[in-house]
């Protein structure tokens, strides 16, 4: 898992973290929306209930008052036909049961028990159980809604994130690009895209650092030729040793004074070839001998006095 999302571009990571965030969210939308829906036709139900059984005690008080069964038989006959009833049962004073349609019902349905009084006196009850599928019903309704609604918006949002994030992702990819072109000796850099967003920012600071590179690296060349200008065709004998004694370069002169061409000197281990060497006191002046570092980060000027032997042997 985590080499294939090593393998993703940015862009791809963006939207999918952005997405992932968008569902578990939805996610948790969705399912808090069933559970208020549910709470809330469970209290309509209950109302309904209580609604539909007051509706029976009002409708069956005379007939049970008078002991009418055929009365009591045809009122219920006819409310049995209504949606959502599963069964309806009344029973007298003495707990007979007068009439009774439907069964018990299902364990979530709802019941409710309406006893049937006048003036104190009991006369009987009437029990109703009101079925609950409409609830299951709607909740299943109304998943399958928000699930078509989230995935409409997550597939809204990965488009639009595609699109806004590839912009993003470009600009990074142009500096990326640019960035690689200096490490490959390409000087002649500049970005377009400047802005006062970040990015903008970092492109500007991107193409004042690009400028700065080349000028200095201008700058080097300029004094490396003006250097070899002069170096190279003094009359002197001039070469730069690394702080570890190893020859970093010489003039041509070496081939007249010693006999010896450039190549040759550069490839020996020791240089200059000598018969004895002994180090003198610092000189200011610029035909001594200084060792450094290539480029050199600090320079130090010291002196050496050698007898140096040609390739002739002479000394």
């Amino acid at each position: 898992m985590k080499a294939w999302l090593g393998r993703l571009s940015l862009r791809y990571k963006l939207t999918l973290a952005a997405l992932a965030v968008e569902a578990v969210m939805l996610s948790f939308l969705i399912a808090n929306g069933v559970q208020l829906t549910t709470q809330a036709l469970q209290k309509q139900a209950e109302q309904r209930v209580e609604e539909i059984a007051k509706t029976l005690e009002a409708a069956l008080l005379a007939p049970l008052t008078q002991q009418d069964d055929a009365s009591v038989r045809d009122i219920i006959e006819t409310l049995r036909h209504d949606d959502g009833r599963e069964m309806i049962e009344v029973r007298d004073s003495s707990n007979r049961v007068v009439h009774q349609t439907g069964n018990g019902g299902a364990a979530t349905d709802f019941r409710r028990v309406q006893p049937i009084e006048l003036a104190g006196q009991r006369y009987g009850e009437v029990a109703l159980v009101l079925s609950g599928d409409f609830i299951q019903q709607a909740r299943t309704r109304y998943v399958q809604q928000s699930l078509a609604i989230a995935a409409a918006a997550l597939l809204l949002t990965g488009i639009l994130l595609a699109l806004s994030t590839g912009a993003v992702v470009r600009r990074f990819v142009a500096l990326t690009r640019a960035s690689r072109r200096m490490a490959q000796g390409d000087l002649d850099v500049k970005l377009t895209g400047e802005g006062e967003d970040e990015i903008g920012q970092l492109i500007g600071t991107f193409n004042r650092m690009a400028e700065a590179v080349r000028f200095n690296v201008e700058r080097a060349r300029e004094n490396e030729a003006r250097f070899h200008a002069t170096a190279d065709y003094t009359h002197d004998l001039e070469f730069w040793l690394s702080p570890e004694g190893k020859l970093l370069w010489v003039n041509p002169s070496v081939e007249r004074m010693l006999g010896y061409s450039v190549g040759e000197c550069m490839g020996q281990m020791n240089f200059p070839p000598t018969s004895s060497t002994h180090k003198i006191a610092p000189q200011p002046s610029s035909s001594c001998v200084t060792p450094c570092a290539a480029p050199p980060a600090r320079v130090t000027r010291c002196g050496f006095a050698a007898r140096m032997a040609a390739i002739s042997g002479q000394r």
